[in-house]
């Protein structure tokens, strides 16, 4: 797994840091988390754009 480095307001880490106490998980298990869904959801919309561009031709 990499290690990533990121510059954030010190009020917004504070809050993002309170959000991952919240849902009993790490700032970094949140920001994995955002991530993936971000990751996946993309993914997602690339295979539907490939599904519709399929239906169109066939």
């Amino acid at each position: 797994m990499s290690n990533i480095t990121i510059s954030l307001d010190d009020d917004m880490l504070k809050k993002a840091k309170k959000i991952a106490i919240d849902r009993d998980t790490s700032f970094s298990g949140l920001i994995r988390e955002y991530l993936k869904g971000l990751v996946d959801q993309e993914e997602r919309n690339r295979l539907l754009m490939i599904e519709e561009l399929d239906s169109l031709i066939a």
